[in-house]
């Protein structure tokens, strides 16, 4: 197993930025039925997961990751839960950074809190201010103060509409 892995790495090394070669996973799961497969990359909504079971329908499970950080909405979206779904994008900014406070180490907070925005703000009109102003927060007060001036100023980005 370890040389077909490597075989399929020498292939072509991949970036994140690349499309997923979901194919690859397949081929996996079908030659090691034994093994757990997990199917990871580019599922970013409901298209791209229905895509993805279409060319991989052996895999173990689909791993979702970056956009898990950017629309925190979306296994809701991908269980087809969100009709007429209202996100209130502001009060889960301030609910994310309430949860770090509670659930991690405060040595943690300003990186969970940076590693978070860095893809949530990709939601947002001024997506690329949004981010540099929530990843230059100086403690989470000031990174409270921050979400709270983005949705003043850009009071059409506050709620969200989700398609399912």
């Amino acid at each position: 197993m370890l040389r077909c892995l490597r075989s399929i790495h020498a292939q072509k090394k991949k970036s994140n930025r690349e499309h997923s070669r979901w194919q690859i996973v397949e081929d996996l799961a079908k030659k090691f039925p034994k093994i757990p497969v997990i199917l990871n990359g580019d599922i970013k909504d409901k298209k791209s997961y229905d895509d993805a079971i279409k060319a991989s329908p052996s895999a173990s499970g689909i791993m979702i990751a970056r956009a898990a950080a950017q629309k925190p909405w979306i296994f809701a979206e991908l269980s087809l839960l969100l009709t007429d779904a209202r996100i209130d994008c502001e009060q889960l900014a301030l609910d994310f950074i309430n949860d770090v406070e509670e659930c991690q180490p405060e040595e943690f907070w300003k990186t969970r809190l940076q590693r978070f925005f860095a893809y949530y703000c990709l939601n947002f009109s001024f997506a690329h201010y949004f981010q540099t102003q929530m990843l230059n927060a100086k403690d989470n007060d000031d990174a409270r103060a921050r979400v709270r001036a983005y949705f003043e100023k850009c009071p059409d980005d506050k709620i969200l509409f989700p398609k399912s």
